[in-house]
């Protein structure tokens, strides 16, 4: 019987811990790329509804590609609204293989690398917010990268006055 109840307990344990970590995750889409390539100019955009513009948000945007993809990197540009409401652009050097050539990241026929800004970002006002993704190699399309996503987080870690950089 006690070891029942532990068991129990244990589950419950868990599954509160994972709804916890799911909470975070405020936003997380992906959009596909054709077969003909991922052409100049061609925005990917993405639209989260922001409740909560008291917190920072973490980005990880995400890159799959397969054998195709004929280059070690992958230049982005990301672009979203900061908390002025003004349109900030990031460029971002997605690398997708190591020197000797090999694809890093996770999958088996199909790639998936993550990269985030150097910093976090926060809105100013809440609402839908326009997030966008764009590549910036000089080729007209580029085959290869099948989808691009954003995941937002939001970063729940305030730091206290004790802990902030400033007293340390």
């Amino acid at each position: 019987m006690k070891r029942k109840r532990i068991k129990i307990a244990g589950s419950l344990a868990f599954v509160l811990f994972w709804i916890g970590c799911i909470q975070n995750n405020t936003f997380d889409r992906y959009e596909h790329i054709s077969d003909e390539g991922w052409k100049r100019n061609e925005l990917k955009h993405f639209t989260p509804n922001i409740t909560d513009t008291l917190c920072s948000y973490h980005v990880e945007i995400s890159v799959r590609h397969d054998s195709r993809y004929p280059f070690k990197n992958l230049w982005i540009l990301f672009s979203y609204p900061n908390d002025a409401d003004s349109v900030v652009t990031d460029t971002l050097n997605c690398i997708l293989s190591n020197p000797r050539g090999n694809w890093v990241g996770e999958g088996l026929t199909t790639n998936e690398v993550r990269i985030s800004p150097e910093h976090p970002i926060r809105f100013g006002r809440s609402g839908l917010k326009q997030l966008t993704l764009e590549q910036a190699c000089s080729k007209e399309a580029i085959k290869g990268i099948t989808d691009v996503g954003i995941r937002l987080r939001k970063i729940t870690d305030i730091p206290t006055e004790s802990t902030s950089i400033d007293n340390l």
